[in-house]
């Protein structure tokens, strides 16, 4: 008798966890920096909302294919990207001088009407010249910011490594809009790039498909023939 309500209860538990069904993890289409890049050098997945230069006004991010030996390399999921192609920094090559000031990288991604927004995050890590001063998401300040590093100007920054970062909240269904704030601090030293490398993925559940009653109903004979199954065999070695 013992044997039979737990097989019973096993039969139960099955057909009802496949009613419930599995709440799966989505990615987001989120994008690193440089990684969608058109044959104008211009990254499709940014845009340059603020700049602090007249002269590279936005709202185009470039790949930078010229940057200073002191900036980390690029990556394998992301590049860096700036106000202009080129940052080179040298005492003799004022190319990559940019103004001093803040600049705004903006990109958007979708998330969808079902998403479970308590679930949604995205972790990653950047790389800045000088100082990332905040990050928002749809107006959400996430108060995520570099330190200062060094004594010397060009050292100010955080561009020989990665900062490690992370949002949890402020995410909306539909559009959302995401900000990197960067502050190009002053450098006595003369040229003075600025730029920034963005490596990130992101997730949100869904709930699952609710199973048809069809696959319900067999889903239950099948348990219930599993049950009927072991019920015959025991009688039989009774």
């Amino acid at each position: 008798m013992r044997t039979n309500l737990a097989l019973q209860t096993a039969a139960a538990a099955l057909v009802l966890g496949l009613a419930a069904g599995r709440v799966p993890a989505d990615t987001l289409s989120v994008f690193g920096t440089g990684m969608n890049v058109n044959a104008s050098g211009i990254d499709q997945s940014y845009t340059l909302t603020t700049s602090a230069d007249p002269g590279n006004p936005g709202p185009n991010v470039f790949l930078v294919n010229q940057f200073p030996p002191n900036w980390i390399a690029n990556t394998a999921t992301s590049k860096w990207v700036g106000p202009r192609a080129d940052a080179s920094w040298d005492a003799q090559q004022p190319t990559g001088n940019q103004n001093v000031g803040t600049y705004i990288y903006e990109t958007r991604f979708t998330i969808p009407a079902n998403a479970i927004l308590s679930t949604a995050q995205i972790t990653g890590q950047l790389a800045v010249d000088n100082q990332l001063t905040d990050v928002v998401l749809n107006g959400n300040h996430q108060h995520i910011t570099t330190p200062l590093r060094g004594s010397n100007p060009e050292d100010l920054g955080y561009s020989t490594q990665f900062y490690p970062f992370s949002i949890t909240s402020g995410f909306v269904v539909g559009t959302n809009v995401l900000d990197f704030f960067v502050a190009n601090l002053f450098d006595t030293n003369g040229p003075n790039p600025t730029g920034i490398q963005v490596q990130m993925s992101g997730t949100v559940n869904t709930p699952a498909p609710t199973p048809e009653p069809g696959t319900l109903v067999l889903a239950g004979m099948g348990a219930f023939g599993f049950l009927g199954y072991h019920w015959r065999r025991r009688q039989v070695m009774a």
